[in-house]
């Protein structure tokens, strides 16, 4: 037969997986092959080379006082100066020379570089002050937004059918003060870590800036992190059974998944995501309860029974282990030690189970 089918969520890009196994699983494989297809990474650096502008030091960042021009043309955790109007004007001639040189190009990224290197000069910081510390981050959303919104209005005119994309992440997690609504040109992909809900604090936080952001932007996305490199187990599927229903339901454009998979603790999750995102109504037991029987047969019932026991301290109440803690964003990441930090009666019992 011939069946035409419209997935609930735009875009579903899982990275760090080959691409026979994402096209099998109907997912894409690049942000830029797809329309509104999310963020196309930290790509700010590539603005201003020094090669090009190392002349022109008030084009970076003021970091302690001093501008501080970055080493090479490569990857800097640097940002620029956002406030700077030759900046504004640079990067608004840099994507508009991109999008006439490939007209099938629909998104640009201006997302900020990884780093919390960003200008504390005089302009810069008259727009951030006030701001504060978000879990324990410097915010620097208002001087990063009002750049944002300074190329897209330009580019608006001169390219209405072409988008830049954003992440609101780290210092800039939070919609801007200044402004009410941001250009229609603008995709904002927010960058939760939906592992941590088992703090319901700490999602009820992030759902009220999901919900700001759905009031603020036209196109809303979201970027996650599944394994987030563990060795230790880290499975959720039974808050991502929810989350990804409600990111349809409110009518995000999609779901980009930083995935570097450790197949033998993600693998029910890795299953999981691709069939919500193609269908969020889709039955999460029914479809579990067919990956487990497809994958282990005979064994089933007793894998089934290993991954829950590994996925109950991630959805318990206020711990993920016999350690009390509050839900902290990327708790763990490039940290052993706390991964370590495991009940041993609950590692017994797992494995046990195996």
């Amino acid at each position: 037969i011939d069946r035409i089918g419209v997935p609930d969520l735009g875009f579903r890009i899982m990275g760090g997986s080959d691409k026979d196994w994402l096209r099998r699983n109907r997912l894409d494989t690049r942000p830029s092959e797809t329309p509104k297809g999310g963020a196309d990474g930290h790509n700010l650096w590539r603005i201003l080379p020094p090669s090009k502008y190392s002349d022109h030091p008030e084009y970076y960042a003021m970091i302690d006082g001093e501008r501080r021009v970055p080493p090479n043309d490569r990857y800097t955790s640097i940002q620029p100066c956002f406030t700077n109007p030759e900046v504004q004007r640079i990067t608004i001639s840099t994507i508009r020379e991109e999008f006439d040189a490939n007209p099938d190009r629909s998104i640009y990224s201006l997302c900020s570089n990884d780093g919390s290197n960003y200008c504390t000069g005089p302009e810069c910081s008259a727009l951030d002050a006030g701001l504060g510390e978000w879990r324990g981050r410097n915010l620097h959303c208002d001087s990063y937004w009002t750049y944002i919104e300074a190329v897209a209005r330009e580019l608006y005119q001169s390219h209405p059918d072409r988008y830049v994309t954003t992440y609101a992440y780290w210092a800039t997690e939070f919609p801007p003060r200044h402004s009410e609504k941001l250009p229609p040109n603008v995709i904002v992909i927010i960058t939760p870590d939906v592992a941590q809900y088992w703090n319901a604090d700490y999602e009820r936080e992030d759902l009220d800036i999901l919900e700001r952001w759905t009031q603020m932007a036209s196109h809303v996305g979201i970027y996650d992190y599944l394994s987030l490199g563990w060795y230790m187990p880290r499975l959720y599927t039974s808050i991502l059974a929810r989350m990804l229903p409600l990111y349809h339901a409110i009518g995000l454009i999609g779901y980009y998944c930083e995935e570097p998979p450790h197949w033998a603790h993600t693998a029910p999750m890795q299953y999981l995501v691709p069939w919500l995102a193609w269908d969020a109504s889709a039955d999460v037991d029914s479809l579990l309860g067919k990956w487990y029987s497809a994958m282990f047969r005979e064994a089933a019932e007793g894998m089934q029974k290993f991954y829950q026991a590994i996925e109950r301290p991630w959805v318990e109440e206020s711990k993920w282990t016999n350690y009390e803690r509050q839900g902290k964003f990327m708790e763990g990441f490039q940290n052993i030690h706390l991964q370590l930090q495991h009940d041993p009666a609950w590692i017994a019992e797992s494995y046990g189970l195996i």
